[in-house]
């Protein structure tokens, strides 16, 4: 079930993160557009792994740049654990409406072993 639901929150979260990027980065003024390349904005909304492994490289961002970034990466984990909440939520309900099933107090190899060392 972990496997699964890395795999599903990764993905949510990768998506989510993608159209928060690209809605901010639209409304960045001409000034700090023209200090970044249109290839550098379409690489960082692509792959955020570029803002860790590029810092030092060739990759100068303008100042104007990472708050945006962090503000596109904290909504879409925001929006994983909302996600996460329904679903405890729904598991919860679940839980509670489950039928209580009574399960066995013994097994029958443990009444021969009675009589075996009796």
């Amino acid at each position: 079930g972990g496997v699964i639901g890395a795999t599903a929150f990764g993905s949510v979260m990768s998506f989510r993160f993608k159209d928060e990027a690209e809605r901010l980065l639209k409304d960045i003024p001409d000034s700090v557009r023209s200090q970044i390349s249109t290839e550098q904005l379409a690489s960082l909304v692509e792959n955020p792994q570029a803002l860790a492994s590029g810092i030092g490289k060739d990759l100068t961002l303008p100042p104007e740049i990472l708050p945006l970034m962090r503000e596109a990466l904290s909504n879409s984990i925001t929006a994983l654990f909302f996600i996460g909440l329904i679903v405890l939520g729904v598991a919860l309900i679940i839980n509670v409406w489950l039928p209580e099933a009574t399960l066995k107090t013994t097994w029958e190899g443990q009444e021969k072993a009675v009589e075996n060392s009796v």
